[in-house]
């Protein structure tokens, strides 16, 4: 009796472990500010173009590094695990790149950044207990649609805001090889209907992130 108790008690500290690393992470993607000097080289358009996709970048990593971070809580598999955290890892370095971007810009990041990380951590941790096939397949769609919004986004900024287009043309480098390392790991293919509520989720996501 005395030995199950231990056991049943180990096992419960590292869930409590395992949540406040979570929610420490939580915490620090919401509240993380970066400053910078005032970028006086635009136009008060391009500017406000900037920021409006900037903004909408920042709330697209907090999101990604949600989802990889409820993946990789409940994946028993731990190679999936390592990958999903170092692409985690590499979003929150996005985020910090966004973050610094909006400020030497004069924006701000989206106040709905908390209900993202909230959404995108349950939906990671769904896909997450479906299977890893699952779970790496959310990972590959997510990251061909990034991929999409970074092109565009690309297309729609000023070309004289160059350090903006640096950071996204990074992102986007990095955003096709983590779902290119998703597809090596085993990712299935998600059916239509789950690709399309991705899609449009992602849509309403963009559109208050440019305004809020």
């Amino acid at each position: 009796m005395a030995i199950y108790t231990e056991e049943i008690l180990e096992k419960f500290m590292s869930l409590s472990d395992k949540l406040a690393t979570e929610l420490n992470h939580f915490l620090k993607t919401i509240t993380y500010e970066n400053s910078g000097d005032l970028d006086t080289n635009l136009n008060e358009e391009e500017r406000q173009k900037s920021i409006s996709l900037m903004r909408v970048n920042a709330s697209g990593e907090v999101s990604a590094q949600a989802l990889y971070r409820g993946q990789a809580f409940f994946t028993k598999t731990p190679d999936v695990r390592k990958h999903l955290v170092k692409a985690g890892d590499e979003e929150f370095d996005h985020l910090v790149w966004c973050s610094k971007r909006l400020d030497e810009l004069g924006g701000k990041k989206s106040v709905l950044d908390p209900f993202y990380y909230a959404g995108s951590f349950t939906l990671g941790s769904v896909a997450a207990l479906i299977g890893d096939g699952t779970s790496l397949g959310f990972v590959e769609e997510t990251e061909k649609q990034v991929v999409e919004h970074l092109r565009r986004h690309l297309k729609e900024m000023s070309p004289r805001d160059v350090e903006s287009r640096k950071i996204l043309e990074k992102m986007l480098e990095e955003e096709e090889i983590h779902g290119q390392e998703a597809k090596e790991h085993g990712s299935e293919e998600l059916p239509p209907p789950v690709r399309g509520m991705m899609t449009a989720t992602s849509k309403i996501m963009t559109t208050l992130s440019r305004y809020f």
